[in-house]
């Protein structure tokens, strides 16, 4: 017997009538401009904002005007450096916790003929937060020794936090409690089971971060609340200069597939797109040392779009198509 399963998920963010540069409702906007002690812009600095604990980072250069800006940065603590030729290094540690810009103006000071040193301690970089979670990024899935076909984001989840029990096909019980798990993507609650014989989940590439929260979730999140996944997808918007990735794998039980994604984007627009498609022998778990009849395929494509035409008004749309074709495994007996 075969089963085919298909998801279309389509979200639609709009903020109108906001006074800045909206985003969507997990992730926030960092943007401000440097000047020198004579009140004069700097151009050409550099900016970087970061998270020890996440391993979050993005870099930037001021424009002619001396501005800089970080689009879709995710709700968390980080620290903002600006480094320039002639200037002392600044770093403040700023809070992103709404979707209103937080506007961080620098002033450099002149780098003195001579530097005098002092040693003091200082603390390390530390969340704040009074709920237990685990935060990940991009970086760190690549670093995952996760594979399951169709299940990627399954397996990120489980590597990444505590207090969840693995099942088969993508399935798993956080807390002890039976699937009671609710994805949050781009601030849009999906509530429905995410194993591969139920339904398609998205792509751990498309994504730039996760928050899992396994403590005592906020107010603003209900339903299944024993694991709660906080994702930001990945945004092309403010990006320079196009990027991307292609990826092709092959292995055992007869198992291929291929990732590309790939983003452009000025600072009014952008688009990101994922595509990934895989093929194995061995698609479904099966109790059988050698399956059998459990050959299966997945293919899904993720796109984002923004579009920010004013100071005012901000669009964000999310689309996502996915299909998963595989058989019923048979056993020895």
């Amino acid at each position: 017997m075969q089963y085919k399963i298909g998801v279309v998920t389509c979200c639609l963010l709009l903020g109108a009538g906001v006074n800045s540069h909206a985003q969507s409702i997990s992730s926030g906007t960092v943007q401000g401009t440097v000047t020198d002690p004579t009140k004069a812009v700097v151009p050409n600095a550099r900016v970087e904002i970061s998270n020890q604990v996440t391993g979050y980072h993005q870099g930037t250069q001021t424009d002619a005007h001396g501005a800089f800006r970080f689009n879709n940065v995710p709700f968390n603590g980080y620290q903002v450096t600006v480094q320039a030729s002639g200037f002392s290094e600044f770093k403040q540690n700023i809070d992103v916790r709404t979707t209103v810009p937080i506007q961080t103006n620098v002033a450099l000071e002149l780098a003195g003929a001579t530097q005098s040193v002092e040693v003091e301690a200082s603390g390390e970089f530390v969340e704040n937060e009074p709920t237990a979670h685990t935060d990940t990024d991009a970086g760190t899935f690549l670093k995952l020794p996760a594979f399951d076909p169709a299940a990627g984001l399954s397996s990120a989840i489980n590597y990444s936090t505590g207090g969840t029990t693995s099942d088969a096909n993508g399935f798993f019980h956080p807390l002890g409690d039976h699937a009671q798990v609710s994805f949050v993507i781009d601030g849009q609650t999906i509530s429905d089971q995410q194993s591969k014989v139920f339904s398609t989940q998205i792509p751990p590439d498309a994504l730039q971060s996760m928050e899992l929260i396994t403590g005592a979730p906020d107010a603003q999140y209900g339903d299944k609340s024993s694991l709660v996944v906080n994702a930001v997808t990945k945004s092309a918007l403010g990006a320079t200069r196009p990027f991307g990735s292609i990826e092709s794998y092959w292995g055992s039980f007869g198992t291929w597939g291929e990732n590309a994604t790939f983003g452009y984007g000025t600072s009014k627009f952008g688009n990101f797109t994922a595509i990934n498609g895989i093929r194995t022998g061995r698609f479904l778990d099966t109790p059988e040392f050698v399956p059998i009849h459990d050959i299966g395929n997945n293919e899904n494509i993720f796109d984002r779009l923004d579009f920010q035409p004013n100071g005012r008004d901000a669009f964000h749309l999310d689309l996502f198509v996915a299909r998963n074709w595989f058989d019923v495994p048979n056993s020895y007996d």
